[in-house]
């Protein structure tokens, strides 16, 4: 399982679909989405202020945008910090 298998288990398991009448696996992929959209944003955050953080920390150090890992995108395009 992925994270998109088991966002549409817990919509489901919650009866989330049920609110809206729409299935769980759309749900799930417009919650998929929508966290893409957010790391997008960040990159552009980073791209704005010329620095970057290594993903997973919190606390630093800046990190020069160059040494930032690539990111692959749900349609399976990558994104480069630029």
């Amino acid at each position: 399982m992925d994270l998109h298998d088991d966002l549409t288990h817990l919509l489901n398991a919650h009866s989330r679909d049920n609110e809206s009448n729409t299935p769980d696996f759309i749900l799930a992929d417009y919650m998929m989405r929508c966290l893409v959209a957010f790391e997008v944003a960040v990159g552009l955050r980073e791209q704005w202020y010329g620095h970057g953080h290594e993903p997973g920390r919190t606390d630093g150090p800046d990190v020069p945008l160059d040494e930032l890992p690539k990111r692959q995108l749900l349609d399976g395009s990558i994104v480069e910090p630029e």
